[in-house]
Order: C-alpha cells, then structure tokens, then sequence
C-alpha cells in the first residue's frame, strides 16, 4: 500500500465525498456556460489529490491527459461530422469523464488505510456490512498490485527480457494469470480470516487506534462540491 506523506490530509468521508461529486458531474456533465467552470475544477481534484500526496509524474501525465482531452472537446470536436465526430466524442468521454473518476478512486483506495476508513464510517453509522465490504477492498486491491509487481518481475526474468515478453505475448500471459488467480484466491481467504479473527462479525460498538475529525480543508471540500451540485442542477 502507498504511504501517506502528504503534509494536508482528508478525512476518508471528504474522499468518498469527493469521488462522487467528480464521477456524478464529469459524467453527466457539458462544457457549456457555467459547467465549464465546474467541470474543470472537478478534472483539477484528481491532480490535486495527486500533488499533494507528491505523485509529481502521475500529476503530469494525468494533467496532459485531461488537457488534450478539454482541447478536443472544446476545439475540435464541434468541428467534427459523421463517424468521426462519433469516435471522437468517445474518445473524449473517456479522458474526461471517466478516467478522472477511475484515477481518483484508485488513489483513493491505494492512499488510504483500513483503520482510517473504519473509523470514518463507524462515526458515520454505517451498517457493519458496508464498512466490512468497503475495508475489505480497500485492502484487497493494494495487495494484488503489489502481489502482480512480483510476478511481472518473475517473468521479466524468467524469458529473459522485454523481448521474448513481445515475442510470446500468450506464453507471457499465461505466466500472469495463472499466478494472478491463484493470488488472488489466497488473498481473499487471509482477509476473510483476518475478519473473523479480529471479531468483525460481534455485535455491539468496536473501539479503533485511528482518530478521525473533520478540520478546515475537509469542511472547505464539502463547501465547494455543495457549490458543484447546486450549480449543476440549476443550468
């Protein structure tokens, strides 16, 4: 799992907050009028979360994305008829209306421990079968990246370099696959064991290390996503 050394943090629920203010607006969104201003500033939250948190080459490649992606819909795409104005309007879609969501949820989920999002959720009363669910991916993913580096890596050496990985593309995925499946079985039953050992499934009210509040930047977020919607929905 990444480690978080961002100086500014939020609190899990500004993150959860957030991906759906920017997944829920970029996808229903138009760049006309005023929701040009909206939608710019939601493309900006994904690269903000990226720069703080000191992912400088993932802020830049993320950035060049979404700007190519902005310039074509507004420069190119109007000029566009027939298939093509088709196939680049899905093209368009895709940076820059669902890639920011994708790229800030898995951020999110990569950035964020276990403990800090139970705690969040429990202040949030949220029924034990959500919070066990949401922890449990929370940890899952992080575990099969880095679970799927080492078997790249195995393969990388094992053919001998990028070369026989381009010369035998279905041999190189056969060697991925089958140890990614089988990691992904075994990842699953140790979390699930780790559940029920930690007494997740007892009733009554769980005590937690992490202490999570709300400070400034947190409300300043909930602020601007409320400002967000209310002008999403009124234009």
């Amino acid at each position: 799992m990444e480690t978080k050394s961002q100086s500014v943090s939020f609190d899990p629920r500004t993150k959860l907050l957030l991906l759906i203010t920017v997944s829920g607006i970029l996808v229903q969104g138009k760049m006309e009028g005023m929701l040009i201003g909206v939608n710019l500033c939601m493309l900006a939250v994904p690269l903000l979360f990226f720069w703080v948190d000191k992912r400088y080459k993932k802020t830049i490649k993320y950035g060049l994305i979404f700007l190519t992606g902005v310039i074509l819909e507004l420069g190119i795409l109007p000029r566009l008829t027939g298939q093509s104005a088709v196939l680049a309007a899905a093209v368009i879609s895709l940076m820059i209306k669902i890639m920011p969501g994708l790229a800030l949820g898995m951020h999110i989920v990569m950035a964020t421990e276990p403990a800090e999002l139970l705690c969040a959720l429990q202040k949030m009363h949220m029924p034990n079968v959500i919070i066990w669910t949401l922890c449990l991916v929370f940890r899952f993913f992080p575990t099969v990246k880095e679970e799927l580096g080492y078997t790249l890596d195995a393969i990388y050496i094992r053919m001998g370099g990028i070369k026989q990985l381009i010369l035998r593309p279905v041999t190189a995925l056969e060697f991925v696959f089958v140890p990614l499946i089988m990691s992904v079985v075994s990842i699953g039953n140790e979390l699930l064991m780790a559940v029920l050992t930690k007494g997740f499934s007892m009733n009554g009210e769980r005590t937690n290390v992490c202490v999570q509040k709300l400070r400034v930047q947190d409300y300043v977020a909930f602020s601007l996503a409320g400002v967000a919607w209310v002008i999403k929905f009124l234009t």
